[in-house]
């Protein structure tokens, strides 16, 4: 990625988080914006990966997204909702991957090859990888929000987010990368994951200061997680 597609890849979802922290924003807008970056990795990440490789796509930024987005969840309506908006995401995604596994048993339109290409490369995954990613992520998450809440115990919701989402990160990439690429050499998944688990942590860093403006601003930190 160029320097400025980050740039502008950044400051959109900082956008995103400071509106969805709104006092008046509801929890379902909340996980609807966790749920939205979801599925965007989940739609392009085949074809973001031919691009711009597999560890440093655009689609690491949407998921450091959905770690802080996670986050104001937790501040805004407690752990019970953020686990909510967790199944939220699983139940989008397997509606979405039902409707497209469907749609390449409709015969193919002559000149219409260049849209029928990327709907296959959506629905031609191996199970591995979609048990990789629903497990990394479930872990990940549950690593996300009990770390969170037990460091904002000690030492406040902006200190809490960072240490938080980059251990959730971890143990998502150390999930998901032995299972989804077991037939790669041990040496070969470290070097992704490590790689990969960089990657978002650099860009949880970048959004870090749209989280505290919104707990500044907002008036999260009153707010109690249970």
């Amino acid at each position: 990625m160029t320097s400025m597609a980050i740039a502008l890849s950044i400051l959109l979802e900082a956008a995103v988080l400071l509106f969805a922290a709104r006092e008046e924003a509801q929890n379902e807008l909340r996980a609807l914006t966790v749920v939205r970056n979801m599925l965007m990795i989940s739609l392009f990440a085949p074809l973001l990966m031919q691009i711009d490789g597999l560890v440093s796509n655009v689609g690491n930024i949407w998921y450091s997204a959905v770690m802080v987005g996670q986050c104001l969840i937790l501040e805004r309506g407690g752990k019970s909702e953020t686990y909510k908006s967790v199944f939220r995401t699983y139940g989008v995604l397997a509606i979405v991957f039902a409707t497209f596994a469907v749609l390449p048993l409709f015969p193919a339109v002559p000149g219409n090859e260049a849209w029928r290409q990327p709907i296959l490369l959506i629905t031609e995954r191996n199970a591995s990888t979609v048990v990789g990613s629903f497990l990394a992520f479930w872990l990940g998450q549950w690593t996300l929000i009990t770390m969170y809440l037990r460091l904002r115990v000690i030492r406040g919701p902006t200190a809490a987010m960072l240490p938080a989402a980059i251990a959730a990160q971890a143990v998502d990439s150390l999930v998901f990368f032995p299972i989804s690429f077991h037939a790669m050499s041990h040496a070969q998944i470290l070097t992704i994951a490590l790689h990969g688990w960089i990657f978002k942590v650099a860009f949880t860093v970048m959004l870090w200061p749209a989280f505290a403006v919104a707990l500044a601003l907002r008036g999260l930190v009153a707010t109690p997680s249970k």
